[in-house]
C-alpha cells in the first residue's frame, strides 16, 4: 500500500526497493587544511543541494543497493521528520523504467512551463511532476525503446535546438536518483 496522495501511476513502483530518503545539506568544498567546508553564495549563504540519506536521516550512498527501500518505509520516515522527500535511486531499477529530469523550464511563480518540455512531458505520455525546486519537471515512465549508453545524458546547446529540445535534463536509468514529490 502507498501513502495518501501517492501518485497512482507510480502504484507499480512502490513495493519495489529503489526508493530512498533525501534531505536538504550543504554543499560541501574543501577547505583549509582539506577540510570540507560549506559553499558560500553571493550573500554569505550556504548553498543547499538534495543529500541521499537512510530511514534514520543520516547521509549515505544512493549508489548502493542495500541501501535501497520500499515507498512506504521512505514515507514512514518522511512522516517523522527524519529527511525531506522521497527519491527513486536508479541503481535499484530493474531496467523497466527511467527519469527524465527537465531544468531550468518552469516559472515557480507563474506555473509556465517551456514549450520544448511540455512537448516532451505529453510526448511521452508518462507521470509528470513538478520538481521540488518548482523550476523543473520530473517525468517517469517505462524505458521500453531506451538505447541510451549513458545513464546520464545532459541535452544543451546547438544539438539540443537541433534535436527540438531547446533546453537541458537528466536522464536516470542505472545511475543516480531523482527526488519525487
Amino acid at each position: 500500500m502507498a501513502a495518501p496522495g501517492f501518485p497512482p501511476a507510480l502504484a507499480a513502483l512502490a513495493s519495489v526497493r529503489t526508493w530512498i530518503c533525501w534531505k536538504w545539506g550543504p554543499v560541501l568544498k574543501k577547505g583549509p587544511g582539506g577540510r570540507k567546508v560549506p559553499l558560500l553564495d553571493a550573500a554569505g549563504e550556504a548553498v543547499m543541494t538534495k543529500v541521499p540519506c537512510d530511514l534514520g536521516g543520516r547521509a549515505m550512498s544512493s549508489a548502493d543497493a542495500g541501501n535501497l527501500r520500499t515507498y512506504p518505509e521512505v514515507y514512514d520516515a518522511i512522516s517523522h521528520g527524519l529527511c525531506s522527500g522521497a527519491a527513486l535511486a536508479a541503481c535499484g531499477n530493474d531496467g523497466s523504467w527511467l527519469v527524465l529530469d527537465l531544468d531550468k523550464c518552469r516559472d515557480p511563480s507563474t506555473g509556465a512551463v517551456a514549450d520544448w518540455a511540455r512537448g516532451m512531458a505529453e510526448g511521452c505520455g508518462s507521470y509528470a511532476e513538478v520538481s521540488p525546486s518548482g523550476t523543473g519537471l520530473r517525468i517517469v515512465g517505462g524505458s521500453a525503446g531506451w538505447t541510451g549508453e549513458n545513464q546520464r545524458r545532459w541535452w544543451t546547446g546547438a544539438e539540443a535546438e537541433k534535436a527540438g529540445l531547446g533546453g537541458k535534463g537528466e536522464t536516470f536509468f542505472r545511475t543516480g536518483f531523482a527526488t519525487i514529490t
